[in-house]
């Protein structure tokens, strides 16, 4: 978070419902964005849609996961390609609302280390207040470790 109060680049995973939020928020500030995590190319196109029918183009956008959490040697690899443009990432938000338990558990065993590098080091971690208990230990030890606040996102905002 700079010092207006918004935070410059968003990641948002697994509630692209809040993406429009979010997204007119850094539009109504006039800075920031927001990237959406969607698990294929099918969802992100969809959200992509919703997002420029809204005037949020500039503000935020979707990025496919597909192939991300497949269990073979190239999904790191197709993960690494993915967030490729990702850097300076100042809050991210980690939800259930989209993904399965099972599936956000293979998401973040792979994102989180790659992550790393792309969050700025002011970074905050929220996680939904929905998540599951061994979820979000994960999460909640891995943001501790590496020194990001982690703060809890009541699941009536998302």
């Amino acid at each position: 978070m700079d010092r207006t109060g918004v935070w410059q680049h968003t990641l948002l995973m697994g509630n692209a419902s809040l993406a429009t939020t979010l997204g007119r928020l850094h539009r109504d500030k006039g800075q920031g964005f927001v990237t959406v995590m969607a698990d294929d190319d099918r969802a992100s196109q969809h959200l992509e849609m919703q997002l420029a029918s809204e005037g949020l183009g500039l503000w935020a956008q979707s990025l496919s996961l597909r192939g991300s959490v497949d269990s073979d040697a190239s999904a790191r690899a197709v993960t690494e390609h993915a967030l490729s443009g990702l850097k300076g990432i100042s809050l991210l938000v980690i939800d259930t609302a989209d993904f399965s338990d099972e599936y956000l558990e293979a998401l973040l065993s792979k994102l989180l280390p790659i992550l790393l590098p792309r969050l700025a080091p002011t970074a905050q971690v929220w996680l939904a207040d929905t998540m599951n208990v061994s979820l979000k230990a994960l999460c909640q030890q891995w943001a501790k470790r590496h020194g990001f606040k982690v703060a809890e996102l009541a699941s009536r905002c998302g």
